[in-house]
């Protein structure tokens, strides 16, 4: 079975096995994708580059900048690692985007604890 046409397909997530893994979420995003490569197009996952993550983000391609983007700068890193398309978004020197959101919110990581 293949695509009836060209088909991009982006997983966006937090968390993706064997790299960053908290749940059952991250198993599902490091099965699905390696499944849906072999049928066509073009299959990729999108995760933050976490620290865990430093030596795929030096291996890989700068593929997209942001100059401003939730207030400052970052970049889409493409690379290929344990056989997925992946796209790291590198905010390198930031406060992450939970650290914005909590500053802003401070009891917020409260409820979820």
């Amino acid at each position: 079975m293949h695509w009836k046409a060209d088909v991009n397909i982006l997983f966006v997530a937090s968390e993706c096995a064997p790299f960053v893994k908290t749940g059952g979420l991250a198993d599902v995003i490091g099965a699905v994708p390696k499944s849906l490569a072999p049928l066509g197009g073009d299959v990729r996952v999108l995760l933050p580059a976490y620290p865990a993550l430093a030596a795929q983000v030096a291996d890989g391609k700068e593929v997209l900048t942001f100059d401003d983007l939730f207030g400052g700068a970052a970049r889409v890193v493409a690379v290929q690692a344990e056989g997925l398309n992946l796209l790291l978004l590198d905010m390198t020197g930031r406060r992450g985007w939970c650290q914005l959101t909590c500053a802003r919110r401070p009891a917020r990581h409260r409820r979820w604890s």
